[in-house]
C-alpha cells in the first residue's frame, strides 16, 4: 500500500486532538482562573484601589507562583503524552507499521502540541483585552502588557515542549524523559553555579554575578521574573531573550526530528536510546556529582584539601550510579577504566587552574585602557540600579582603585584562604575598558589592612555624591525634615521652617564633605535616621533617586552619624536636640557585661536579641553622666561588631532598656577596662 506524501497527516492530527484535547481545555481553564478571573476579582475589590500595578504585575509573573507552575508542567506533560508511543513497545510497533513517514508523524504530533499549548494562552489573552475595553481598566494595565504576557508565555511553553520532545527521542522511558527534561533545563545554571563555587576555591580573584547566571536557563529566568523587589519592580523579558528562545525552539525541533529518524525500534525501554550518548550521560552525571560533592566539603570543612576529597568521593558515586542507570544492573564495579581516564583528565585540569597557567590571577588592564570602574562590596548597585551607582569615572579615583587592586594581587598569598575570623569583606572590581570589554575580579579581604588605599577612595567627592543622596538635592525643594532616633526614646524632631531646613542641609553637607574614612566606622550605630520630605513633582527631577527607592515614597534618607559634629551643634543651638537623639539625660544608668568567648556570645544572641544578665555580680553599673555620654558616643552595633567582647545596655528611670550595644577590646573606655581588670584580679 503506497503512502501519500504530505507535510502533515490529517488522521494523526484529528486522533491526537480527540485524545488529548482535554489538556488544552484544562490548561485554558487554569489560566482563566489565575489571570482573567483574578482581573475581575481585583477590579471589584476596594482593597487594591490604590495599587495600580497589581494587575500589571500579574502579566509579568510577579503575583503568585501558580502561573509559573502551570508553564513548567503543561508543556512537558503534553510532550510526554503525545510521544508516549515511542516508549511503549506495542504502541511503537503499531504506529511505525503505518504507511506514514516518521517525519510526518513527528510534524503532526508537534503541530498538535503547539495548538494545545498556544490556543489557551491566546484565548485568555484576548479575554483580558476585552475586559480592559468593557471595564475601562487602562489605569491597571494596557493591551501591550497582555501581548507581552501572551508572547512570553507561548515562547517559554514551546521551549519546554520541544526540549521534552528532543529528550524523549534520546531516552527509552517516559519517566526518564520527564526527569531529564527538567534537569537539562536547569543544567546550564546549575553547572555555572557549581563550577564558579568550586573555581572560587582555586582561583584568586574569581567572583561570579548571580544576576547574569539566572539567564542561562528559562526555568530560573522565569522564576526570577516572579521575584518582586518592590511594588513597582517589573522584571520584563527582553526582545533579545525572546529571539534566543525562538532560535533554540527551532534547533530543538530540528534536532528532535533528526534523532527520531535515527532512533531504532528496539530502543524502547532502554535508559538511553543511543549507545554513543551513554558516554555523554555517564560523564555528565559524574562531573555534576563531583561539583556538588566539592561544594559540600568546601562549605563544611573550609579547606581545599577537603574540596579535593569531595571531588573524589562524589565523582566515584556519580560514575557508578550512572553506570547502574545505563546498564540497569548493580554489577558495574568492574568497569573502572572509564573512571580512571576521567580522574586523570580532571587532575590535569586542576593542576592547570591551580598554577594559573592562563595568567588570570595577575591580569590587570593598563590604566590608559580603562574608561570607568565599578567598585563596590556587591553586585547589587550594578544589577538593580540604572544610573551608574558605584561606577567611578574620575581619573584620580580610577587610579586609587587600580592601586588598591594591584596591592591585593601582590598580597594574594596573605589573603588567599584567610577569612580573618569571619571579619573579611568582599570587594568587587569591574573595569569597563575603552574597547567595550570588561575585566571582573573579586576578593575577600580584611579592609582594616588596606586603610591607606581605601581612604582616598571613600573620601573622594565622586564616592560621596553617589552614596549621599542629600548632596544631589536642592535644599529649597525640601518641605520638611524628620529626625527619627534609633534608640528607644519617645518622640521625634520635626523641622518645617524653610530657613532652618536650608541651614540644616547646608550643615549636613559640610559634615559629609568633611567626613573621613575610618575602618569599621559603620559599626558605630548612628544617632538617628534623617528623613527629608519632598513633593512628588520635585522628586521626579532626580532619576537616580527614583531608581534607588524601594517603594513609592518620594523622600531622601540619611543616617545621622556620630561624626557629624556640626549638625549636632546646630541642633543644640536651635533647640532641636532634645528628642532628636538619645542623650545622657534620657539614661538613668548603663550596665556592662563581659562575654568571655564566642560560645557564650552565641548563647546570648540565640533568640535574635543580645541581652545582659542584669543580676550578675560581675557587671559594671555606670551612673556618672559624663561616662554615660562617653559610652553612647562610641558604642558599636552588637550585631555588626564582629570582635565584640562586651555588651552594654542603657536603661531609663523606670528600668526599661533603651538600647543595647557592644565594645571590642581595642575601643573599650578606660573606666570599663579598669573595672573588669580588677574583677579578673579578684577571681584569679
Amino acid at each position: 500500500m503506497k503512502s501519500k506524501t504530505s507535510f502533515f497527516n490529517k488522521g494523526i492530527i484529528l486522533d491526537d486532538l480527540k485524545r488529548f484535547g482535554w489538556i488544552s481545555i484544562a490548561y485554558a481553564l487554569f489560566l482563566f482562573l489565575i489571570v482573567p478571573l483574578k482581573v475581575i476579582m481585583i477590579n471589584s475589590s476596594k482593597q487594591y484601589a490604590y495599587d495600580y500595578n497589581i494587575i500589571k504585575r500579574m502579566f509579568y509573573f510577579t503575583e503568585g507562583p501558580l502561573q509559573i507552575l502551570f508553564i513548567l508542567i503543561a508543556p512537558v506533560f503534553t510532550a510526554i503524552l503525545l510521544f508516549r508511543y515511542i516508549q511503549v513497545k506495542n504502541s511503537s510497533d503499531m504506529i511505525h507499521s503505518l504507511p506514514v513517514k516518521r517525519s510526518v508523524l513527528y510534524r503532526s504530533h508537534s503541530l498538535v502540541g503547539v495548538l494545545l499549548l498556544v490556543i489557551p494562552v491566546i484565548v485568555n489573552g484576548f479575554i483580558c483585552v476585552f475586559l480592559d475595553i468593557v471595564m475601562h481598566l487602562g489605569k491597571y494595565y494596557s493591551s501591550h502588557d497582555v501581548f507581552q504576557w501572551i508572547g512570553t508565555t507561548i515562547i517559554i511553553c514551546l521551549l519546554f515542549f520541544f526540549m521534552c520532545i528532543s529528550v524523549g527521542m534520546v531516552v527509552g522511558s517516559s519517566i526518564m524523559q520527564g526527569m531529564l527534561t527538567y534537569i537539562l533545563l536547569v543544567l546550564p545554571v546549575a553547572i555555572a553555579i557549581l563550577l564558579s563555587e568550586n573555581v572560587d576555591g582555586f582561583v584568586y580573584g574569581f567572583v561570579r554575578n548571580d544576576n547574569n547566571i539566572e539567564k542561562f536557563s528559562p526555568v530560573t529566568r522565569i522564576w526570577k521574573m516572579s521575584v518582586r523587589y518592590n511594588t513597582d519592580f517589573i522584571n520584563k523579558i527582553s526582545m533579545n531573550e525572546i529571539i534566543v528562545y525562538a532560535v533554540i525552539c527551532i534547533v530543538l525541533y530540528l534536532f528532535g526530528m533528526f534523532i527520531y529518524k535515527k532512533r531504532k525500534l528496539e530502543a524502547v525501554s532502554k535508559s538511553i536510546a543511543f549507545k554513543e550518548l551513554e558516554y555523554v550521560f555517564k560523564y555528565g552525571v559524574t562531573f555534576s556529582a563531583m561539583l556538588v560533592g566539592g561544594i559540600y566539603f568546601r562549605v563544611t570543612q573550609k579547606s581545599v584539601y577537603w574540596l579535593l576529597i569531595g571531588f573524589l568521593i562524589a565523582s566515584l558515586i556519580g560514575y557508578f550510579a550512572a553506570e547502574m542507570i545505563v546498564k540497569k544492573s548493580i554489577k558495574v564495579f568492574k568497569n573502572v577504566k572509564g573512571y580512571l581516564i576521567y580522574v586523570v583528565i580532571i587532575i590535569l585540569v586542576i593542576i592547570g587552574v591551580k598554577f594559573d597557567m592562563l595568567g588570570y590571577e595577575n591580569k590587570m588592564p593598563s590604566m590608559n585602557s580603562v574608561d570607568s570602574v565599578y567598585f563596590s562590596e556587591s553586585f547589587d548597585h550594578l544589577n538593580y540600579y540604572k544610573h551608574n551607582r558605584d561606577v567611578y569615572f574620575d581619573k584620580k579615583d580610577i587610579e586609587n582603585i587600580y592601586n588598591f587592586h594591584k596591592q591585593l594581587i601582590e598580597e594574594k598569598s596573605k589573603n588567599r584562604g584567610n577569612n580573618n575570623g569571619g571579619q573579611n569583606r568582599r570587594v568587587i572590581f569591574i573595569y569597563n575598558l575603552k574597547n567595550g570589554n570588561k575585566i571582573q575580579r573579586g576578593y575577600d579581604v580584611s579592609l582594616g589592612d588596606y586603610t591607606k588605599y581605601l581612604k582616598p577612595i571613600y573620601e573622594s567627592k565622586e564616592y560621596k555624591k553617589m552614596n549621599y543622596d542629600i548632596l544631589q538635592v536642592n535644599s529649597s525643594e525640601i518641605e520638611k525634615i524628620i529626625i527619627h532616633p534609633f534608640a528607644n526614646i519617645k518622640g521625634e524632631t520635626v523641622i518645617i521652617n524653610p530657613n532652618d531646613i536650608k541651614e540644616a542641609i547646608d550643615v549636613l553637607k559640610n559634615d559629609i564633605n568633611n567626613e573621613t574614612y575610618e575602618p569599621n566606622s559603620e559599626q558605630i550605630r548612628p544617632w538617628a535616621n534623617i528623613e527629608f520630605m519632598m513633593d512628588d513633582n520635585n522628586f521626579k527631577k532626580y532619576p537616580q533617586l527614583i531608581d534607588e527607592r524601594n517603594n513609592k515614597e518620594s523622600n531622601v534618607h540619611l543616617p545621622w552619624k556620630k561624626s557629624y559634629i556640626l549638625f549636632d551643634q546646630w541642633l543644640k543651638q536651635k533647640g532641636y536636640l532634645e528628642g532628636a537623639r538619645i542623650t545622657s539625660k534620657d539614661i538613668s544608668y548603663a550596665l556592662v557585661e563581659k562575654v568571655d568567648n564566642m560560645e557564650e556570645w552565641l548563647q546570648k544572641s540565640k533568640n535574635g536579641k543580645v541581652k545582659i544578665d542584669e543580676n550578675s555580680t560581675k557587671n559594671l553599673k555606670i551612673t556618672d553622666k559624663n561616662q554615660i555620654e562617653t559610652c553612647i558616643r562610641i558604642y558599636k552595633d552588637e550585631w555588626r561588631n564582629k570582635s565584640a567582647r562586651y555588651i552594654i545596655g542603657f536603661y531609663s528611670q523606670d528600668g526599661q532598656n533603651i538600647q543595647y550595644g557592644s565594645f571590642s577590646e581595642k575601643d573599650l573606655p578606660d573606666f570599663i577596662a579598669k573595672h573588669f581588670k580588677n574583677i579578673a584580679t579578684q577571681y584569679f
